[in-house]
């Protein structure tokens, strides 16, 4: 994989906050506590309206669409 290549998650912007917080628990319990702490700030990131985290070899993409989807009551 050439350096500037990264894998691609996307979905809603809860969605990807909430996998992101997964994965700064995790990465410190598998020896990558850089990798934990680069994901709780993409998580932090995303959740104050970033497009995107990048953690690792993959960037975090928040779908436009689900932004747009207005809450339902």
């Amino acid at each position: 994989m050439a350096d500037d290549t990264k894998l691609t998650r996307s979905g809603p912007r809860e969605s990807i906050v909430a996998e992101l917080r997964e994965l700064a628990e995790g990465w410190p319990h598998m020896g990558r506590p850089d990798l934990g702490e680069a994901a709780a700030s993409g998580a932090e990131a995303v959740a104050e309206g970033a497009a995107y985290a990048d953690v690792g070899h993959t960037r975090y993409s928040v779908t436009k669409a689900s932004d747009e989807i207005p809450p339902q009551r």
